[in-house]
């Protein structure tokens, strides 16, 4: 059965999706590429054709799965890619951004960019993949989906993590883990890089701890943290922007 949902229909299992934006129903029969044209805006019912062809194709995991059922979304221009963003509204689970924290001491909400690798990763573990580089999240939604845009950026999915300690907080619990591993070359908590309006942390090698600069394996206390809050739940987590090229649904 249909579950109407703010101006939506969805049906579960077949995909039978009826936007009221412009009054037109898709039925349930599969959609093709082929009324595709370069450098012009798709109509409302060829992207519902290639939502359905995404949905149907076996390569989503259950967190993309929900979040495409249930996102809002526009196809770049050039059709090379078609790009989901958060639903204000969907009346399941408020798929919402919160936007920006210009304060990281009082932040709850903390953004990333990631790789669909890297997602599904998270997904399947409930823990962070290793990350070489700096790994950052931050309090501003709009700066991690920056690292998506465009056509040849790595980054594909942008995910909001909830704490149950503000960031002032957070930042505490790192240096206690940092002085817990007999780490003293920091003689206080690190503050957040001042990057992104409110400020990021790096969760990875290269990040808001490292080897070098704090001593050997303070590269891992950010991530070590960060991890036993998931596994614990004091951090959730959920998409709130997911990229795909379209040649990978052809």
């Amino acid at each position: 059965m249909a579950n109407p949902i703010m101006g939506k229909s969805f049906q579960h299992g077949t995909f039978n999706y009826n936007h009221d934006i412009n009054g037109n129903r898709v039925d349930n029969k599969d959609g093709s590429f082929k009324s595709l044209k370069e450098d012009t805006e798709v109509s409302q019912r060829e992207k519902e054709m290639i939502i359905r062809k995404i949905l149907n194709s076996g390569r989503l995991c259950h967190g993309e799965n929900r979040f495409v059922r249930y996102g809002r979304y526009h196809i770049y221009k050039n059709n090379t890619h078609i790009a989901l963003t958060a639903n204000e509204g969907s009346g399941v689970k408020q798929y919402k951004p919160r936007g920006i924290d210009q304060t990281y001491a009082t932040a709850r909400y903390w953004y990333g960019s990631m790789t669909k690798e890297e997602f599904h990763e998270l997904e399947r573990t409930g823990v962070m993949p290793t990350q070489e580089a700096y790994g950052g999240i931050c309090t501003n939604a709009k700066y991690s989906i920056s690292y998506c845009a465009g056509t040849d950026n790595l980054d594909t999915h942008v995910v909001e993590y909830s704490m149950d300690i503000n960031g002032r907080e957070f930042r505490d619990r790192l240096f206690a883990h940092y002085q817990s591993k007999g780490l003293k070359k920091a003689s206080k908590p690190i503050e957040p890089k001042g990057e992104a309006a409110g400020g990021s942390f790096g969760l990875g090698k290269k990040g808001t701890y490292t080897a070098d600069n704090h001593g050997a394996g303070a590269e891992n206390v950010v991530k070590e943290v960060f991890d036993k809050m998931l596994k614990e739940g004091d951090i959730t987590f959920k998409l709130v922007y997911m990229k795909f090229k379209l040649s990978d649904f052809r």
